[in-house]
């Protein structure tokens, strides 16, 4: 993402949520706010794993998240589309605000 001059901010945290919860990059753009996960395979395989990142997810979402998970294969074995990907959501929201900057 650093490449392709993505501002995205790394471990960041969101406290509004039921249960508050450190995004891996978060994005804040025009229209919306973006988290991007990174899901290694030997801890988010599991079904207690996939159940917390979905209830996690939904509590996201409804406060106006929207969430992008990116495996690791696909993160070593194509990273161009998973940032073409990024990309391409970040456009849907209008770019990156230059109002909201990470603190």
């Amino acid at each position: 993402m650093k490449q392709a001059k993505i501002q995205a901010e790394r471990q960041f945290f969101v406290y509004d949520t039921k249960n508050p919860c450190c995004l891996d990059f978060a994005v804040l753009c025009k229209e919306g706010k973006l988290n991007i996960e990174c899901d290694g395979q030997s801890y988010h395989s599991t079904k207690e794993a996939q159940i917390k990142d979905r209830k996690r997810d939904n509590d996201l979402t409804s406060i106006g998240w929207s969430i992008l998970r990116f495996s690791g294969k696909e993160i070593y074995s194509s990273p161009k589309d998973c940032v073409g990907q990024i990309k391409r959501t970040i456009k849907s929201l209008r770019g990156v605000s230059p109002e909201k900057k990470f603190y």
